[in-house]
């Protein structure tokens, strides 16, 4: 069974009409951009696009500087787990700081952007971290 408002015909009837004036007011609005983007295109300077591109490469760089960081930090967190000098608390700290590190450089936007190599060390690293401080929780190193 179909029910039919009172201003279903009217609707029907006026479907086709504000097709065709979206039609326009669309041809008009474009045709106006175009006209605005050529105007103002041609006032811009080249050198305005450099920056970006340098800002860009930064990121990249910095990002390298993060992973080497961490590398590093790394580095030191197996040194002092093979000390007999450090302590547990130390050793600890320095996983904590490893775990943030992971985590910040995961949640950068830059993480998206990096080949797969470098996002697979960055997984690796957290699997790490995560399997040492339940090591460390559990007792393994005393």
């Amino acid at each position: 069974m179909k029910i039919k408002g009172e201003y279903q015909n009217h609707l029907i009837a006026n479907q086709g009409k504000n097709k065709q004036q979206s039609k326009t007011d669309f041809a008009q609005f474009l045709e106006k951009e175009l006209e605005e983007s050529s105007s103002s295109a041609q006032a811009k300077p080249v050198s305005s696009i450099t920056p970006l591109n340098l800002n860009l490469n930064n990121l990249k760089f910095n990002f390298m500087q993060e992973m080497d960081n961490l590398l590093n930090l790394w580095e030191d967190y197996t040194q002092k787990l093979n000390s007999e000098q450090a302590n547990l608390k130390e050793i600890y700290g320095l996983l904590s700081t490893l775990k943030e590190k992971v985590q910040h450089l995961k949640n950068s936007g830059d993480y998206l952007n990096q080949p797969s190599p470098l996002k697979d060390i960055l997984n690796e690293l957290e699997v790490l971290t995560t399997t040492e401080e339940i090591k460390i929780n559990r007792g393994d190193y005393t």
